[in-house]
């Protein structure tokens, strides 16, 4: 049987290897065109991609890549049977400047739905901080298990949002009355990994409420989170449905505990 989220832990290892090369230079920003998911792939994209599938072969194993960059690509006599759901760099920009702020998501699943992901790993591409979660048994950092918050209280939330191409008024203006309320706000650039921030505790709560949000960038954090023993539904509060999918888009409130979420629901409805 293959050990799934050993895989994933390897790849992500090699991604970080190979990307710091380029981290903050001019040639891993250098543009290529644009991605399956409609945004801008760079050379420091494409990298660790290919990096991905590299390792993945190493292992003569069957499987379909669902990646942001490529979209779907086959390999083996049965890719079927397995989905490796890929954001190869999350941050890209960040990454691209030399922000200390980018990470790589990979999740394993038998077909391409949240409910059936069963492994994910995702690494600080900086840090060399590396979270993972198997279905049913747990969340990690770096090996150690995690929790999420408990903090109830908006005074005392440090929340993570998206604002990014935030540009409907309405969205925006839901968000006003958190913002009055929380003890402080971070926009920092890697939706992956600030989600995996939510499953440790380190931030409280992640909103983006623009819709712009893929579900394949979501799909590795999800299950870390939720195995923590957080929460994440959608911006209507309900259970996350959507298809995984390279383009398929959704907004998201992810937190700690079922009292905080509440909270934030009722202050944006």
């Amino acid at each position: 049987m293959v050990e799934w989220l050993k895989v994933l832990v390897e790849c992500a290892r090699s991604v970080r290897e190979a990307v710091l090369k380029l981290y903050g230079t001019a040639e891993g920003g250098e543009r290529l065109g644009l991605g399956a998911g409609g945004d801008l792939t760079l050379r420091i994209d494409k990298l660790a991609e290919d990096t991905v599938v590299e390792k993945m072969l190493e292992y003569d194993l069957s499987f379909t890549l669902l990646s942001e960059e490529a979209g779907f690509r086959r390999f083996g006599v049965k890719p079927e049977e397995a989905y490796i759901i890929l954001d190869p760099l999350d941050g890209s920009l960040n990454a691209s400047r030399g922000l200390p702020f980018a990470a790589t998501a990979l999740a394993y699943s038998k077909n391409l739905s949240l409910e059936s992901v069963e492994a994910a790993a995702v690494m600080d591409i900086v840090h060399g901080t590396l979270y993972t979660a198997s279905k049913g048994q747990g969340a990690f950092k770096d090996g150690k298990p995690v929790k999420p918050s408990n903090r109830t209280s908006l005074e005392e939330v440090l929340l993570g949002v998206d604002l990014c191409k935030c540009k409907d008024l309405a969205s925006f203006s839901k968000l006003m009355p958190i913002f009055k309320e929380v003890r402080h706000v971070r926009h920092l650039g890697a939706n992956a990994l600030e989600l995996c921030y939510v499953s440790d505790g380190t931030i409280d709560a992640y909103i983006d409420l623009a819709g712009r949000l893929r579900v394949l960038d979501l799909t590795a954090p999800y299950l870390i989170v939720t195995e923590a023993g957080g929460i994440v539904t959608d911006g209507e509060g309900r259970n996350l449905k959507s298809p995984i999918t390279a383009s398929e888009k959704v907004s998201i409130i992810a937190s700690g505990n079922k009292a905080l979420h509440r909270t934030i629901f009722e202050r944006i409805r």
